[in-house]
């Protein structure tokens, strides 16, 4: 069930306690309520564009910077990737159905990348999803890249990306 609820706009963050009373029960959970942070980098990551392929062998790019413009030089950098069914689709084919259905789909979410960016807020890295062999004829990857200031602060952003991960169809 949902119970939306609202606090006031002045109202502190912190720990809030939730109380429910259904006849003579009554259950208790507590809520951290947190303030938004904004994002203080710009994080771009430049896959090579919104439809891969795994013959593809051109590495991903990431820059930082900070909101200012300097580079975000030497911090920590994380790019995950989780992977959902998709369809392929190829031009002058629109009649085939190219999905197996029965395939295994790898769920789990995927490390691309950890590790720091250069003295420029730049990283290179292959764009390689270790996939089990069993996957449908398409993927989309929602692929999430987090740069982590030096006080463990990150910037997060987020991007879905079509991949095909078979050589030919």
């Amino acid at each position: 069930y949902a119970f939306p609820c609202t606090t006031p706009a002045d109202a502190p963050t912190g720990t809030w306690n939730a109380r429910v009373t259904v006849g003579g029960t009554t259950f208790h959970k507590a809520i951290r309520i947190e303030t938004v942070k904004p994002n203080r980098l710009k994080v771009m990551l430049d896959l090579g564009g919104d439809r891969l392929a795994a013959t593809g062998g051109k590495p991903a790019q990431l820059q930082s910077n900070w909101l200012h413009g300097a580079p975000a030089k030497d911090l920590k950098a994380r790019v995950t990737a989780s992977i959902t069914r998709s369809h392929a689709s190829f031009k002058g084919a629109g009649n085939y159905h190219f999905d197996d259905l029965g395939s295994d789909l790898n769920t789990g979410e995927m490390i691309l990348f950890d590790g720091a960016l250069n003295a420029t807020g730049h990283a290179a890295f292959p764009f390689d999803l270790r996939l089990n062999g069993q996957v449908p004829a398409a993927v989309k990857v929602n692929v999430v890249t987090r740069v982590f200031e030096a006080g463990g602060e990150a910037s997060v952003d987020r991007t879905d990306v079509q991949y095909y991960p078979y050589a030919s169809y």
